[in-house]
């Protein structure tokens, strides 16, 4: 089966982030649409950088990103947590 994909998203450079680019993309499917989101950020602080993230902010992202798939499943699918 051939797939399409549509691509929205946003950039920002405020914040905590020295890079955020998050990207919603949507992938027709047998069944539906799959949508997914794809980050790719950095925060300041050079080499210090990746032992915070590696701590605390890929699992606060995990979390948040985890959060929002149980709640689209809930909402498009019509099941309940």
């Amino acid at each position: 089966m051939k797939t399409s994909t549509s691509i929205c998203g946003h950039t920002d450079q405020k914040g905590s982030y020295k890079k955020w680019i998050h990207e919603h993309r949507f992938e027709k499917t047998d069944g539906g649409t799959r949508m997914l989101d794809v980050v790719e950020s950095a925060i300041p602080g050079g080499w210090f950088a990746t032992i915070i993230h590696r701590l605390f902010v890929k699992k606060d992202l995990e979390l948040i990103f985890n959060y929002r798939e149980r709640k689209y499943t809930k909402i498009f699918n019509n099941k309940s947590e």
